[in-house]
């Protein structure tokens, strides 16, 4: 089997072309596949601290604005991009990434397509042997056990070397 690959059409602008950043994914369709809003704010507080790379945040329709509206109220720094791209635009966003965080959603799936690297984070665990990106065929690192912050940071950090 080979895994699904795909190249973004020539010409695609990424809207933050110049910016050095880790594209973070937390809501997907099914509350309980979510990142925990919590450990959502921890680990951006973490990457903003120990890295030099910006946070954007991805996602799609009503629960994401909520949930970047409750991140902003916390106090972290993100640049919001949620309902703010179409597919393409999305895409470029990824590639142009030093990687992808993101929980069990159609973005993970696609920035595998695209070779972006990715930690993906699974919270219900009956999905992840349907669903999870198998790590031999794509860049990938697979969490579905003990997802804290920590954790995540940790294996996001080994496996994207950026800078501090």
């Amino acid at each position: 089997k080979l895994p699904i690959m795909y190249n973004l059409p020539t010409g695609v602008k990424n809207p933050l072309e110049g910016e050095k950043y880790i594209a973070l994914c937390c809501i997907t369709k099914n509350l309980v596949k979510d990142m925990p809003l919590e450990t959502a704010v921890e680990l951006i507080r973490r990457i903003n601290k120990e890295t030099d790379c910006k946070v954007v945040l991805t996602g799609a329709g009503e629960s994401s604005v909520e949930y970047a509206e409750k991140l902003a109220h916390a106090g972290v720094e993100f640049v919001n991009m949620v309902n703010k791209t179409n597919l393409l635009e999305l895409g470029a966003i990824l590639k142009g990434s030093e990687g992808l965080i993101s929980c069990d959603t159609g973005t993970m799936h696609f920035a595998n397509a695209l070779g972006v690297p990715t930690v993906a984070v699974f919270y219900a665990k009956d999905m992840f042997p349907i669903w999870g990106p198998k790590s031999d065929w794509y860049d990938s690192v697979i969490i579905e056990n003990n997802q804290t912050a920590e954790n995540i940071f940790d294996e996001f950090m080994k496996k994207v070397k950026v800078g501090v």
